[in-house]
């Protein structure tokens, strides 16, 4: 026992120091001037806490009058015409979220981010652990690997913004465990809890409620159904109405927040389009082969890592949404196990690694500009990986062909090369 510690402390050390340089990073972001001279509360949790609590008064969260409420709380004042360019931080989350999150928004202001930094990062941790251990991976790396995926730069962003992605993650993360365990009652529990971020978990809760009837999984779909139908009564009664009051308020989402797809942010629109169809379709096509994959086998993970990838490359993000690159951590795990067997597909796994090595340098980095010589460039360099989920979803797509080059045609079908 005492050696296995002492392997660990490596690790550990390295991760203190990451955790150190995050804070102080976070700490000169945090000096940054607002837009227009606005200081803002900078939490995403206070949006959803005055919308929910507007709810809880028999308000519509989606209303212009909850809105400017929203701005009053975050900016300190509602914003104008003037304010062009500024995030106008409206309710965006389906209204059963209201209902999801309502132990924070019972909580007054005062007690309620400290509520979710104790609680949430908790959860993460643990669902994030059992997520990694089903992967049949040793317990040492299965710590080192959670150790680091956590102090992380989209998750220490994620816990400063208070971002409710660090839940969805937590609730996926879990899910998927239950579901390897064959729990499937509570998974399916989860996965609704999960659908406060539709746009980050859809892709996979709908390929998992197609497996569930191919494997006659049953439990899990009838969980998830009477669960979302349970969820969405009391959400009816508390906001009549609000399905088309939430898809007019998103409707303008992107434009409001500057939000693009990671391809056509870097491509143009055109090119971005055609080329982030052509990436889902071929996700598409690699995961209906793997629609029947027994949940204990290394098929069920990898598909569940390139559905949450995918997810990602056709969710609208910016550089402050870098958070949401959190649940690119099961493709890290599977493509850091990965064993190539063509030259071509070892290149990309060593690319692949070195770009995820990135999320962390860059960190450090600006760690030693912020003591050297502050400047914007040291702010944004760790937000600048816009691309990293299209990244990981190009490379779980070349593991799999390289797997189906490297084995027989009877077994093409059920292969992803199992973690090592």
């Amino acid at each position: 026992m005492r050696s296995k510690i002492l392997q660990l402390l490596p690790a550990v050390f390295l991760a203190i120091g990451l955790l150190l340089a995050s804070f102080v990073h976070l700490h000169f972001i945090n000096q940054i001037p607002g837009k227009h001279g606005l200081r803002s509360i900078n939490s995403d949790l206070l949006p959803r806490w005055v919308g929910i609590r507007a709810a809880f008064r028999g308000e519509d969260p989606y209303s212009p009058a909850v809105l400017r409420n929203i701005q009053t709380a975050f900016y300190g004042r509602p914003l104008t015409l003037a304010d062009r360019g500024v995030d106008i931080q409206g309710f965006w989350y389906p209204a059963y979220a209201a209902v999801i999150l309502s132990p924070f928004a019972l909580l007054p202001w005062s007690a309620a981010p400290l509520a979710f930094l104790v609680v949430v990062p908790l959860l993460f941790i643990v669902a994030l652990r059992l997520c990694i251990g089903a992967f049949e991976s040793s317990r040492k790396v299965a710590w080192i690997a959670t150790l680091s995926i956590t102090v992380s730069w989209p998750v220490m962003w994620a816990l400063r913004l208070q971002q409710p992605t660090v839940l969805t993650a937590a609730f996926v993360f879990l899910a998927y465990f239950l579901i390897v365990r064959g729990h499937d009652i509570a998974a399916g529990l989860l996965l609704v809890a999960s659908m406060i971020k539709p746009q980050l978990v859809a892709p996979l809760i709908l390929w998992l409620l197609l497996w569930a009837v191919l494997q006659r999984r049953y439990r899990l779909l009838a969980s998830f159904l009477c669960a979302m139908t349970a969820l969405l009564i009391p959400t009816e009664i508390l906001i009549p109405n609000w399905f088309p009051h939430w898809i007019h308020s998103v409707a303008g989402y992107a434009e409001n927040t500057g939000s693009a797809l990671p391809l056509i942010a870097a491509a143009g629109r055109i090119a971005g389009l055609v080329a982030t169809t052509i990436l889902v379709s071929l996700s598409a096509s690699v995961l209906w082969r793997l629609r029947s994959s027994n949940p204990q086998s290394p098929q069920f993970g990898f598909a569940f890592s390139l559905l949450l990838a995918t997810a990602l490359c056709v969710t609208p993000t910016n550089l402050g949404m870098t958070y949401n690159q959190m649940l690119l951590a099961p493709a890290a795990v599977l493509l850091f196990w990965w064993k190539p067997a063509r030259n071509n597909a070892r290149l990309v796994r060593r690319g692949m690694i070195g770009v995820f090595a990135w999320v962390f340098v860059a960190v450090l980095v600006s760690f030693a500009g912020d003591m050297l010589r502050p400047s914007n460039l040291w702010i944004k360099l760790p937000f600048e990986n816009l691309l990293l989920p299209v990244a990981a979803t190009v490379a779980l797509l070349v593991q799999y062909w390289d797997a189906l080059q490297t084995t027989s045609s009877v077994h093409r079908d059920e292969y992803v090369a199992a973690p090592a």
